[in-house]
């Protein structure tokens, strides 16, 4: 069975990516965590903020301790800073989009007649795993229709709705199609950007036109599959693609050595630069997880710097600074409502010291400001990642 991932990678990187997945599973970690904390919300369907944490911290300490398993196959626990990252992806979107509904992590299959087949199952040519399957009934205003919603979580920052033209879509609504074209009349499918919370849908009505677009799909997607089994016969014919196909790739972190002989030296300028900037963005979590209980004073890895963070009262310090009735102007006094959105607004210190030059404004009040400021943050030190020198 040829699975979507697998095929994703020939159709976003290269040929030689999807024969050699990368052995690297660190660098989708953020990513799996995230996926698997919103899998197990929609499982247990918490009722407050409080059961949400205490579901994610389990996902947590299960994935750091004991890993996760993929079709199946046991995979070795994830590194910690990356699942924390998943962890804070996770719990921003749902504090900001709610919490998903519907049946997590749904997998589903199709022979090569298009039948729908049990995933993993031996006679299945094509196989997808759906992040969230809902069902509903929706209207034109002229009349009601059943439609399937197929949502695909995404961890990358570039997401957008180019992820609707995929391959990988194209199969999942293949997969829908076979399974509930006697159930539903609109497949609907979504994508959404976990990081940016922003989402994107494309319904296909199963009309006529509908139809026929995913039957023309189909031809395509097997055409995709005999590809994947020559490569799959013959791996040498499996030729790198450096250049902007190197872009998100995982063995750019030194699986593939044509990236990095093109980063190094190639002769074209753009791909060069491509790849070398592939490289290095591959490569930093890598070495981040590398060099995580080291500190460093030159290279690469981390530095001890000094920084400012905010105290534990500082949304407190700040309502009851706003309020007081003496600024340039008259502020807001319902100190719960100001509260509520300070804390929504998720501050760090650039936001406090924006916010101080409305509160402070002008260089006659620039003590005030700083007095300000100080008294809402402390001084501390973080392990700051890059190279030194």
């Amino acid at each position: 069975m040829h699975h979507s991932t697998d095929l994703k990678r020939m159709e976003t990187h290269c040929d030689y990516a999807f024969v050699h997945p990368s052995i690297n599973r660190d660098l989708f970690a953020a990513g799996t965590t995230a996926h698997a904390i919103l899998e197990r919300v929609a499982q247990l369907k918490p009722e407050t903020d409080e059961e949400v944490t205490e579901i994610a911290e389990a996902v947590v300490e299960h994935l750091i301790t004991e890993g996760r398993a993929f079709d199946g196959i046991p995979e070795p626990p994830l590194p910690v800073n990356a699942v924390m990252e998943g962890k804070a992806i996770a719990l921003k979107y749902m504090m900001y989009n709610g919490l998903p509904s519907g049946e997590p992590e749904v997998g589903m299959a199709v022979d090569a007649d298009l039948n729908p087949v049990e995933y993993l199952s031996p006679e299945a040519l094509y196989g997808c795993i759906h992040d969230n399957i809902e069902f509903g009934v929706d209207d034109d205003g002229e009349m009601e229709y059943d439609v399937v919603v197929s949502t695909d979580y995404k961890s990358a920052w570039p997401t957008d709705a180019g992820e609707l033209e995929t391959m990988q879509r194209k199969g999942q609504a293949l997969t829908l199609y076979a399974r509930y074209k006697d159930k539903v009349q609109c497949l609907r499918m979504r994508v959404v950007n976990l990081r940016t919370g922003m989402s994107y849908e494309k319904d296909i009505f199963l009309d006529e036109m509908g139809v026929e677009m995913l039957e023309g799909w189909w031809r395509e997607l097997k055409m995709v599959c005999r590809k994947a089994d020559k490569l799959v016969a013959d791996p040498g014919k499996a030729q790198p693609r450096p250049g902007i196909a190197c872009v998100g790739c995982p063995l750019a972190a030194g699986e593939c050595e044509e990236a990095w002989v093109v980063a190094m030296g190639g002769a074209d300028q753009v791909d060069r630069y491509i790849a070398a900037q592939a490289v290095v963005d591959q490569s930093k979590p890598v070495i981040r997880t590398m060099m995580k209980n080291k500190t460093v004073t030159s290279g690469a890895g981390f530095k001890e710097r000094a920084r400012k963070v905010l105290k534990d009262d500082a949304i407190d310090l700040i309502v009851e600074q706003w309020c007081k009735g003496d600024l340039p102007w008259n502020p807001p006094t319902d100190q719960g409502e100001l509260r509520a959105l300070l804390l929504a607004a998720n501050l760090g210190v650039t936001q406090v010291r924006n916010l101080a030059k409305v509160m402070f404004p002008g260089r006659e009040l620039a003590s005030d400001r700083e007095a300000f400021i100080d008294s809402v943050t402390f001084g501390t030190t973080v392990a700051e990642f890059g190279v030194w020198k």
